[in-house]
């Protein structure tokens, strides 16, 4: 995949920031440009050079508070390195606004380690390197949720992902910094400190 050719519209490029397309354009980091390349390449008989379609994507970076051009720089240079979550263990509730489908594909170009069954919750090794994405709202899904944020397991919602997703950059979730490459320890909330072992012990609970 060198580029994603935008979808048009009347009076203009119909760039939608949240299609799937769009979402792994920006996990692997390349230009979104205009339909019309390919008929004006066409009507040249050679393809052009994309630097001068690139979507116009100025309302909805305002609208959704992030900027193209850095999402896709971030992107492909996380992709170089195996993925902005590379390392890290993600299990997914039931339900949700994405389709399961295609947030595990996500979670797959991004290099997280997807967790299949939620027996698997039991045996991680590093549960501060562990992202639970929340799901429908369950009785099963909310025991997940409250036992996963008592054991400082980071949860997040749909929405946080789609967020991550569009900025490739994890400072959005706002992780502890055991999420670092390279980190085997730090700090890991500043109001509870728990040993990893004892960690380890009480995710065994979430299975």
């Amino acid at each position: 995949m060198t580029f994603l050719i935008a979808s048009d519209k009347a009076g203009g490029s119909n760039f939608r920031p949240t299609t799937i397309k769009c979402l792994v354009a920006y996990c692997v980091g390349v230009p979104i440009i205009e339909k019309k390349w390919l008929t004006e390449s066409e009507q040249c008989g050679r393809a052009l050079s994309i630097d001068n379609f690139l979507v116009d994507s100025n309302e909805v970076e305002k609208e959704h508070g992030f900027s193209l051009q850095k999402t896709l720089q971030n992107g492909k240079l996380e992709r170089q390195k195996g993925g902005l979550l590379r390392g890290v263990d993600v299990y997914i509730c039931p339900g949700g606004k994405i389709k399961c489908v295609e947030l595990k594909f996500l979670l797959h170009l991004m290099g997280a380690n997807l967790l299949s069954k939620q027996s698997q919750l039991g045996s991680v090794s590093c549960p501060q390197k562990l992202i639970i994405i929340e799901g429908n709202d369950t009785p099963n899904n909310r025991a997940i949720i409250k036992k996963a944020r008592s054991r400082l397991v980071k949860t997040i919602t749909h929405a946080d992902f789609l967020d991550l997703v569009m900025k490739q950059d994890l400072s959005v979730l706002k992780l502890p910094t055991v999420y670092e490459e390279g980190s085997n320890s730090g700090p890991i909330d500043e109001t509870e400190q728990t040993s990893p072992n004892k960690s380890v012990r009480e995710l065994k609970n979430l299975a």
